[in-house]
């Protein structure tokens, strides 16, 4: 299983529940993730930002 199948495993479980703020969401999977350099993360989290605001 890829680190992308991982992740997207999750993305489904977090969809289905309330219980995880959604702020929280991406923090979580970057650190199961662990491969994930910060200035990825900081880019990925402002696309999603984006993102969600034009969506809105």
């Amino acid at each position: 299983m890829t680190v992308e199948d991982k992740e997207k495993i999750l993305k489904n479980i977090f969809d289905k529940t309330d219980l995880i703020e959604e702020e929280d969401k991406e923090v979580i999977i970057a650190y199961i993730r662990g491969t994930v350099d910060t200035k990825e993360r900081i880019k990925r989290n402002e696309k999603i930002t984006t993102c969600k605001y034009e969506v809105g």
